[in-house]
């Protein structure tokens, strides 16, 4: 399933502001598959992992699946001459989408 989210999330950087000459923000904006919205959508007769699996696979492959954009600056630090992306949980939660729990029996 992860591996099908991540064909469908899209990251493009925005407007960079360096505070230093080590350090920059960069605003991001994050659009993945709004997983919270197949989980309402779940039809109520899936009673097995195996059956609520292929179901949202087959919805995270579907082009009319709803998006969500969530917008994040990404802190960045100079690093062996490059900048370098720092992982934050603001950043961790638009790339994966992990807003809600879900518990499927």
């Amino acid at each position: 399933m992860q591996s099908a989210l991540a064909k469908r999330t899209e990251a493009k950087v925005g407007k960079i502001t360096e505070h230093d000459d080590s350090s920059a923000t960069a605003a991001m904006k994050i659009t993945s598959v709004d997983f919270a919205a197949l989980i309402k959508a779940c039809p109520e007769d899936i009673n097995s992992s195996d059956a609520a699996l292929d179901y949202l696979l087959t919805a995270i492959n579907d082009s009319d699946t709803p998006t969500v954009v969530f917008e994040v600056d990404v802190p960045l630090v100079l690093e062996d001459g490059g900048w370098k992306i720092q992982m934050t949980p603001e950043l961790s939660n638009a790339l994966l989408r992990q807003r809600c729990s879900v518990y499927l029996s």
